[in-house]
């Protein structure tokens, strides 16, 4: 059995230990039993968004050399981080370069001014740098407004999407999936509306209730894909754990439950375990995680990967889900470039623009953790939990085990698979991956 450590205190980043040999279960130690023979759901990786910012920090401001260094560390595997899924923002978020966009800026119901020009600048050259170094990604896409004249308000910032306007809105999905297929890229997800809930007169957003995406979802987006042919799956809410009337509103309508492939949760509020409320009303559904931002808020390095650790990764794997997100992948030394939004938030890597140094911050080590190595086609298998030690396992299709987790305290732990047993000691505060056959 091969261990990987990070510690709090830094001198074990990842880090390959001594090989721990098998033997007989041991009374009185704490257990983590495997049973690689229940699978559970598929596991499609872990990864962050590339806004607008981490594309424009990539393509333009840093080095070739830098540029590829960094892009190898995030996706290629042990050592590096191996992420394998990107969330990409339709038209302009709270972090952009060069202000607040979308794809059709001006009144066209006909939707013949629709262009995706501004990607064609950092987003797109970034994607397909991503893709030669891990040609599997997996793209979720999410706008964070639909086009000011669509909306109730006239204005990128908070207001409604227009009744009147919900056939031109699912065009504009549709063409926007088309236009990034033009470009060689397919759009594996989308979800109607970033944090539908969160309306901000600062940057980019749009409100929605569950009856709004839902009459949105049935009657007008999913028919519109179906009519194209497109099979780019559909995810609801996409916003916090403690609002759940709203993904189980949308679920519970039949129209919108029918073209809606899963849910996608956020961080910022809420437990994981409130996942399991569509675990078990709608186990024909995916769930996914797809948000939650570290930030200068939270200084502890070793706290911040355990809380990454026990809520969006292991929390939200443990309820269902299919991928795990965090925000920002690159951001520079002012946490920004900013768009009117979060001034303080960390990117999984910090680029200095003065320096030109590239910084791993404490998110990349616990992604890390999984992404680094769990394979695609991988499965979440059952496993048993020792209470105040989350974990996961997965078996990747190659019969390899992985199996993740972290203490607060220092711990002995014996996992147990079949007959046979491995006895670890975890470091107080500390987080390991161990990787088997």
């Amino acid at each position: 059995m091969e261990m990987y450590l990070t510690t709090p205190d830094r001198q074990n980043l990842m880090t390959r230990k001594a090989d721990i040999q098998w033997g007989a279960p041991q009374r009185g130690v704490a257990e983590i039993t495997v049973d690689v023979s229940k699978k559970l759901q598929p596991f499609l990786g872990v990864g962050a968004a590339l806004t607008d910012s981490s594309a424009f920090l990539l393509t333009k401001c840093m080095s070739d050399t830098a540029r590829e260094e960094t892009l190898r560390a995030l996706f290629s595997p042990a050592p590096g981080a191996g992420f394998s899924v990107i969330r990409i923002c339709m038209g302009a978020s709270d972090f952009n370069h060069a202000g607040s966009y979308t794809y059709c800026d001006y009144p066209d119901p006909s939707l013949r001014m629709f262009s995706i020009h501004r990607e064609q600048e950092c987003l797109i050259p970034i994607i397909h740098a991503i893709r030669r170094i891990n040609p599997n990604i997996t793209i979720i896409a999410s706008p964070w407004s639909a086009p000011a004249w669509m909306k109730t308000n006239n204005s990128l910032n908070g207001g409604w999407l227009a009744q009147e306007h919900y056939d031109t809105y699912a065009g504009y999905f549709v063409k926007y999936i088309d236009a990034m297929h033009h470009e060689g890229i397919n759009i594996d997800y989308i979800t109607p509306q970033n944090e539908p809930r969160h309306n901000d007169d600062r940057y980019p957003s749009m409100r929605m209730e569950p009856s709004d995406q839902a009459r949105f979802i049935g009657k007008h987006l999913g028919p519109a894909l179906r009519k194209a042919n497109i099979r780019t799956k559909i995810l609801c809410w996409d916003h916090n754990w403690d609002m759940m009337d709203f993904p189980m509103g949308v679920l519970a309508n039949p129209d919108a439950r029918k073209y809606t492939a899963g849910a996608a949760f956020h961080a910022y509020a809420g437990e994981p375990s409130a996942q399991a409320q569509v675990q078990k009303a709608f186990p024909e559904q995916e769930i996914h995680f797809t948000e939650s931002s570290g930030g200068f808020w939270a200084t502890d390095f070793g706290g911040n990967i355990r809380w990454d650790l026990t809520n969006p990764i292991l929390g939200s794997i443990r309820y269902g889900a299919r991928t795990s997100l965090k925000w920002n992948l690159v951001l520079d030394e002012n946490q920004g470039p900013q768009n009117g939004g979060c001034d303080n938030c960390r990117g999984i890597v910090t680029y200095n623009r003065k320096t030109g140094v590239v910084t791993r911050n404490e998110e990349f080590y616990a992604f890390g953790h999984v992404g680094a190595f769990v394979r695609r086609g991988a499965h979440v298998v059952a496993s048993t939990i020792i209470d105040g030690s989350p974990s996961a396992v997965f078996l990747n299709q190659d019969g390899g085990r992985v199996l993740v987790t972290c203490s607060e305290k220092a711990r002995r732990v014996q996992v147990i698979d079949g007959k046979r047993a491995a006895q670890i000691n975890i470091p107080a505060g500390s987080a390991v991956t161990l990787t088997w056959r």
